[in-house]
């Protein structure tokens, strides 16, 4: 299960579908997802999603991105799934993520 938990990471940009993650292990698809959700606690869609949200994170307040190219980076088919799929996530949207989190880094260079 380790080196396909590395391969999604090393890979979230790509398709990565149960099928194509049990056949890179393997397994059949079904045996695949069970094995999947015991190890980790998540549905296979669940844990590719909370990585892809967090590399987006990372992303828009470290880069310049615009977030059609964050989105596509981080392996959403589309902006608007990836704003759609943040907002659950998060409870708020992609741009007032990367305000907020630009403002509580300008707030604290400032009081420090």
């Amino acid at each position: 299960m380790n080196k396909v938990i590395d391969y999604i990471s090393e890979n979230l940009h790509e398709q990565l579908t149960l099928e194509v993650l049990a056949s890179y292990a393997g397994f059949s698809p079904i045996y695949f997802h069970n094995i999947f959700k015991a190890s980790t606690g998540l549905t296979l869609h669940q844990y590719v999603e909370g990585l892809r949200i967090k590399k987006a994170s990372t992303l828009l307040v470290t880069t310049k991105m615009s977030l059609t190219e964050i989105a596509l980076e981080c392996g959403f088919s589309s902006q608007s799934y990836f704003n759609f799929a943040f907002k659950r996530k998060k409870h708020m949207t992609p741009r007032e993520y990367a305000k907020l989190a630009n403002n509580l880094y300008s707030s604290h260079e400032i009081s420090v």
